[in-house]
C-alpha cells in the first residue's frame, strides 16, 4: 500500500476502474450547493476575439446557457452518476 494522497476532479474519478476506486478513500468532495466551496469546480464559455467562425461559437453559447444545453448538462452522467449541474438562474 502506497498511502499517499490524490488530488482529482469527479469525471476522472468516475472514469478510472472499480479495482482502483474500491481501494481509495474519498476524504473530501466539492458539493455544487454552495458557491463558496473551495472544491466547486464551474466551467466558463469565453468565445475568442480570434475565433474563426464567431457566428457558430455564438449559436454554440447561445445553446449551451439556453434550456436545451442546460438539460443536456443536468442529464450528463458517468456510471450512473450526475457529472455537472447546470447554472444557477
Amino acid at each position: 500500500m502506497l498511502e499517499e494522497y490524490t488530488l482529482t476532479d469527479r469525471g476522472t474519478w468516475l472514469s478510472l476502474p472499480t479495482n482502483l476506486t474500491e481501494k481509495a478513500v474519498i476524504y473530501k468532495q466539492g458539493e455544487d450547493i454552495d458557491p463558496a466551496d473551495l472544491l466547486l469546480n464551474p466551467a466558463h464559455l469565453l468565445i475568442s476575439t480570434k475565433a474563426q467562425n464567431p457566428d457558430v461559437a455564438q449559436e454554440f453559447a447561445d445553446w449551451l446557457v439556453g434550456t436545451a444545453g442546460q438539460a443536456v448538462i443536468e442529464a450528463f452522467e458517468k456510471n450512473g452518476q450526475r457529472l455537472y449541474t447546470p447554472a444557477p438562474k
